[in-house]
C-alpha cells in the first residue's frame, strides 16, 4: 500500500495527464496584440460612426423643435457641426493612422485595417471632385431657375434683373467649378494619386 501511494498512483496520474490532450480555444480571437488593437480600434470607429450619425438626427429634430428659439438654434446647428466632425475623424481615422505610421516607420508589409485604408490624398482628391461636381450641378440648376424666373417675370423689371443676375452667377460658378474639376483632374493625373 505504501508503494501504491509513493510510485504507481502518481505514475498513472502522470500518463493519464500526458496521454489527454486538452485544447483551449482562443478567446480573443486575435494572435497578436498588434491585431487585437487594430480590432479594437475597428470597433470605436464603429461606435463613434454610429454615434456621430444619432448625434446628427438629434441636432436635426433639435432644429426642427426649435420654434424660432435662437438658443435652440444656435444648439441644434453646434451639435450637427461636431456630429459632422466626429463623423469625420472617424471616418478618416485609419487614414490617419497609415500616413502617421508610414512617416514614422515607412510602408509597411501586410494586411491590416490600417493598411487598407484610403490614403489621405485619395480621400481629399474624391472629397474635392465631389464638391466640385456638386457646385457644377448646383449652378446648372441655378441656370435653369434663372430661365424659369425670366420667363415667368410677366414683364416686371426687378424679377427679370433678378433672374438675369441669377443665370450670371450660375455661369460663373459653372466655369469655375468646371475649370477647377479640370485642374484638380490634372493635377491628379500628373501627381499619379
Amino acid at each position: 500500500m505504501k508503494y501504491l501511494k509513493k510510485f504507481i498512483i502518481p505514475a498513472f496520474l502522470l500518463v493519464l495527464a500526458t496521454s489527454c490532450y486538452a485544447a483551449y480555444d482562443n478567446p480573443i480571437g486575435h494572435d497578436s496584440l498588434t491585431s487585437f488593437l487594430q480590432g479594437i480600434l475597428v470597433a470605436i470607429q464603429g461606435i463613434a460612426g454610429w454615434l456621430a450619425v444619432i448625434f446628427i438626427v438629434i441636432g436635426g429634430v433639435l432644429y426642427l423643435t426649435a420654434s424660432g428659439k435662437d438658443s435652440q438654434i444656435t444648439m441644434a446647428k453646434n451639435t450637427i457641426v461636431a456630429a459632422l466632425i466626429g463623423f469625420g475623424i472617424a471616418v478618416a481615422g485609419p487614414s490617419l493612422l497609415r500616413e502617421i505610421r508610414d512617416l514614422a516607420l515607412g510602408p509597411s508589409g501586410g494586411a491590416t485595417a490600417i493598411d487598407n485604408a484610403t490614403p489621405l490624398a485619395d480621400i481629399l482628391a474624391n472629397v474635392l471632385t465631389f464638391l466640385l461636381t456638386l457646385i457644377g450641378m448646383l449652378a446648372v440648376v441655378g441656370f435653369i431657375f434663372s430661365g424659369l424666373s425670366y420667363l415667368s417675370s410677366g414683364g416686371d423689371r426687378s424679377k427679370a434683373d433678378r433672374a438675369k443676375k441669377i443665370a450670371l452667377y450660375s455661369i460663373i460658378a459653372l466655369a469655375v467649378s468646371g475649370g477647377s474639376l479640370i485642374l484638380v483632374k490634372t493635377i491628379i493625373g500628373f501627381l499619379d494619386i
